[in-house]
């Protein structure tokens, strides 16, 4: 018959990819884990080799604030783009206008 404890710390269930037992780890062990990344070796109960892989949530936000960025900026440079191109458009109609006007008269 299993035995019970009471601790005073937060404990992180994890479930090992080899044999699926789901045990706990310190929340604490569990942060550090993740920031090891591959690096971070340790073992379910049944001794099977355990290492998260992947991006953390910190580096994937990271990532997606990277792209944000370079999106805005790539939105500037279009925007920039137009109006330098509108500019042009606006000063190539005023002339046509003005031409047709001599043409009238």
């Amino acid at each position: 018959m299993g035995k019970y404890f009471v601790a005073n710390q937060t404990m992180v269930t994890i479930e090992c990819c080899n044999c699926h037992i789901l045990f706990a780890v310190p929340e604490e062990f569990n942060d550090q884990q993740l920031k090891l990344r591959e690096e971070g070796i340790f073992y379910c109960p049944k001794g099977h080799y355990q290492h998260y892989v992947g991006l953390s949530k910190e580096e994937k936000l990271k990532h997606q604030l990277s792209n944000a960025q370079s999106c805005c900026v790539e939105f500037e440079q279009k925007t920039a783009q137009l109006e330098r191109k509108t500019i042009a458009l606006r000063g190539h109609l005023t002339r046509k206008k003005k031409l047709l006007e001599e043409i009238r008269g």
